[in-house]
């Protein structure tokens, strides 16, 4: 038996933690590295119903009240996810909301495809702040 065969009873899922376990255990991969980059994820409770955060994004005038930077929508699907090509035109943003409870909903954000890791550790700190600052617009 080989060593991926002794791996099957694990699930894919667990596979993959494995293999990225012993990927960074070994330098071979840093933490969020991929095959096409870096990725990163941060995510956000806000006391707003789902719509208004959804909205919040797709709707440009609204969105330029809390995020000034330049983006494309390439795909939503509404009150549940964007896909956004970011204003680097490389790196690629997904939207996921959900419902967390009566007026309250969660955003979580991965931002694909960065360069390098200090790219990837200086948007985790950018998309922190934007989602504070999200937060921050929408429950005044």
């Amino acid at each position: 038996m080989n060593n991926i065969e002794s791996l099957k009873p694990l699930g894919q899922w667990n596979q993959n933690l494995f293999t990225t376990t012993y990927e960074w255990s070994r330098d071979i991969k840093e933490r969020g590295q991929k095959e096409d980059g870096f990725e990163i994820g941060v995510s956000k409770t806000i006391s707003v119903p789902v719509q208004i955060l959804f909205e919040a994004f797709a709707d440009e005038g609204t969105r330029k009240k809390w995020l000034k930077n330049k983006l494309e929508i390439r795909k939503s699907t509404q009150n549940k996810s964007l896909v956004i090509t970011w204003e680097d035109e490389v790196t690629s943003v997904r939207i996921e909301l959900y419902i967390t409870g009566e007026n309250k909903s969660q955003v979580v954000v991965q931002h694909m495809k960065i360069s390098d890791s200090k790219m990837a550790e200086k948007m985790k700190k950018f998309w922190k702040d934007a989602l504070n600052g999200l937060k921050t617009y929408l429950e005044k």
